[in-house]
């Protein structure tokens, strides 16, 4: 979730929301209070993810529920979700709004997995 606010020259993306998966460490953190069992904890020379998404390519870190693994660590809203380990609240930013923001954007991961919240404002605008 984001939104586009003009800067005097152009809209820019200002994020509200950022991606709960599993190489974040506080993710990996809550994930662990729950009890759940994320990829490359019990293997240190596994573990070759860190916060920065870019550093494990193709095979992010997984939440495991039994034979499943998930690539994500909230499931927004989804109190059930609680029993498989998964993070049901999310985090909240709280902006003021101004003239200068001209729009807002909410949309899943499988929109910002491919494309810059920057990318977005671009083609809305």
């Amino acid at each position: 979730m984001f939104l586009g606010v003009w800067d005097g020259d152009r809209v820019v993306a200002e994020d509200l929301s950022s991606d709960h998966k599993p190489h974040r460490e506080d993710e990996r953190e809550k994930l662990r209070q729950y009890g759940a069992r994320v990829s490359g904890e019990d293997d240190p020379d596994a573990r070759s993810w860190s916060d920065d998404e870019e550093t494990y390519g193709s095979d992010p870190p997984r939440l495991w529920v039994r034979d499943i693994g998930l690539a994500f660590s909230r499931s927004f809203g989804d109190s059930d979700a609680e029993s498989v380990s998964l993070i049901a609240v999310p985090e909240q930013k709280v902006v003021k709004l101004t003239a200068n923001h001209s729009l807002s954007v909410v949309a899943s991961d499988g929109v910002f997995d491919f494309l810059s919240s920057q990318a977005v404002v671009d083609m809305v605008q």
